[in-house]
């Protein structure tokens, strides 16, 4: 079976869209077309930035950007990767016949997406570096669609399927978040103990967590200078988001099992209903 077989199949005719071309969405189009996806059936639209123009232009995608209309109207499969704040980007344009909607946007649950397409999958991954260096993992729901299932395998990302929508607060602090959280802990002078991560995840309804504390501890990232650690930590961490709240607890002296819950709690104070 070639790469991309069975997304080529659901496409037919029509392209893949990617609806916003921020920092995770260019990663993913960039990403798609080393992994061997056809860039003649890539679109992708944006609002418009400059520099987001010219960072595609310079990648070699330029020729790929079509008005917002345009992606939605053509598009069988729609990759949407505005910000969560920009959900409702997508309201008002009209969306192809049969066409399925990927959403990677965080705290937006699946019935809030505002367009007209039965089929629906909610993707979490973790941070665009690691997508880029085939180091990502991300939740899925709901899981067992094939045609989902490809594209994040052949982009390298490891997934793991989500029994219910509300299981993505705890993957996101135990898995895309942990990383990071890892290292400001370890930096502070922390043990980790691995058990009880895996036990307190158990206790989130995570299954078949293992993998996923392992690919946390192989991605976990590493510094040599403290000055180094704090300008990742502030790219890193998004203002007011489940990273940021995590480390907060962390940098207080508090424990790291407490960091884990308090990145569930704030997961679902962002969520939108």
């Amino acid at each position: 079976m070639t790469a991309f077989s069975r997304t080529l199949q659901f496409l037919g005719d029509a392209p893949l869209g990617i609806f916003g071309a921020g920092h995770l969405g260019s990663t993913i189009a960039e990403c798609l077309l080393r992994s061997g996806f056809p860039a003649d059936r890539l679109l992708i639209c944006h609002g418009h930035s400059s520099q987001t123009a010219e960072h595609l232009a310079n990648v070699g995608l330029g020729a790929n950007v079509v008005e917002p209309p345009t992606l939605a109207q053509s598009s069988t499969i729609i990759l949407y990767v505005v910000r969560p704040q920009s959900v409702d980007a997508i309201a008002g344009h009209k969306v192809r016949g049969g066409a399925m909607i990927i959403s990677f946007l965080a705290g937006v649950r699946l019935a809030r997406l505002p367009v007209e397409v039965s089929l629906r999958v909610r993707v979490i991954p973790s941070p665009p570096a690691t997508i880029a260096a085939q180091t990502a993992i991300a939740g899925v729901f709901p899981g067992g669609n094939e045609v989902v299932e490809e594209l994040l395998r052949e982009l390298g990302i490891r997934q793991l399927s989500l029994d219910k929508e509300d299981d993505v607060h705890a993957f996101t602090a135990f898995g895309p978040c942990l990383p990071i959280v890892l290292s400001s802990f370890r930096a502070r002078g922390g043990v980790v103990n691995d058990s009880e991560i895996a036990a307190s995840a158990g206790l989130h309804g995570l299954k078949a967590y293992q993998p996923i504390l392992q690919w946390a501890n192989s991605v976990e990232p590493r510094f040599e200078t403290e000055v180094a650690h704090a300008e990742y930590l502030r790219k890193a961490a998004t203002p007011g988001g489940v990273t940021e709240a995590m480390l907060e607890v962390v940098e207080s002296g508090r424990g790291l099992i407490e960091a884990l819950e308090r990145g569930v709690s704030r997961s679902r104070e962002l969520s939108v209903t």
